[in-house]
């Protein structure tokens, strides 16, 4: 039972909700935070990875906004979540609806 528990833990790590399990994670540091972001039409998840700092949840939640933001190129209309795992709607004018191709790999440096 140790094991199993040990097994979910890790797993979890940086798993995407079944909605997003099968989208490529574009990988966005805004400020030094380091977010996976996956994209479907007008939604997006993003998870705050690595050794991350403790952050208010309202400064995780701006941050993740820029990230989204800057992943997908829409305006970010509503984002809800916590310190870990952050949702997203998405404003996509000119694109039909569709955020960037999903294939394209941001890497943003803080700077």
């Amino acid at each position: 039972m140790r094991w199993l528990s040990l097994i979910l833990l890790l797993a979890a790590c940086d798993s995407p909700s079944l909605w997003f399990h099968d989208r490529p994670a574009l990988r966005v540091a805004v400020d030094g935070t380091v977010f996976h972001v996956r994209l479907r039409g007008e939604r997006a998840e993003s998870l705050r990875i690595g050794p991350g700092v403790p952050m208010p949840r309202e400064k995780v939640l701006a941050t993740a906004r820029v990230a989204i933001g800057r992943a997908s190129g829409c305006t970010v209309l509503q984002i809800d979540g916590d310190e870990a795992i952050q949702r997203a709607t998405l404003d996509c004018p000119g694109q039909g609806g569709t955020p960037l191709p999903l294939d394209t790999v941001f890497v943003v440096l803080p700077g």
